[in-house]
């Protein structure tokens, strides 16, 4: 059995699922911060969170570490230690949604272009991620830096007409 093959498999499953989930949460929360606060939707939040972004996130990490593991020439490559850094800007993300997440339960004040720009970030690295893994070696810089620079200024372009 090519265990290499599984893995990676779940690996992109589990990924798809942490970025999607951590997309649909910000999107609640966007519209959570529009409608004011309400207990159902920011249950619905904290569950989604606990339940599907959290795990999704945690299993994209042991499963990449288990990649790692079977296959460490991956981290004798440039493009993989370009993958781990964008990896761990979404981790920043991810964490910075759970403190927005927060703010929003307790009432505080976070405004709905903060978690907008949010939204913008994690499609940006997701599109680095996806470019680097694809693409592997040689590594296509422009694709690389160009296509979560396109991302970040559409967005900042459509931003900056609300």
């Amino acid at each position: 059995m090519d265990y290499l093959a599984l893995i990676k498999s779940l690996h992109i499953i589990t990924a798809i699922l942490w970025v999607g989930s951590l997309y649909a949460l910000l999107q609640s929360m966007v519209n959570h911060h529009k409608t004011g606060q309400t207990k159902e939707l920011g249950l619905y939040e904290m569950r989604l969170y606990r339940t599907v972004v959290n795990p999704m996130m945690m299993a994209v990490f042991i499963l990449g570490i288990g990649m790692l593991a079977l296959h460490t020439q991956y981290l004798k490559q440039p493009w993989m230690h370009v993958k781990l850094t964008v990896l761990l800007l979404l981790l920043g993300m991810h964490l910075l949604t759970k403190r927005k997440m927060l703010a929003i339960h307790k009432g505080d004040s976070v405004s709905s272009k903060s978690i907008l720009w949010l939204i913008i970030g994690v499609l940006a690295l997701l599109s680095a991620i996806v470019v680097l893994a694809v693409h592997k070696d040689p590594i296509p810089w422009i694709f690389v830096g160009g296509l979560p620079l396109l991302i970040v200024g559409l967005g900042a372009a459509i931003l900056g007409k609300r």
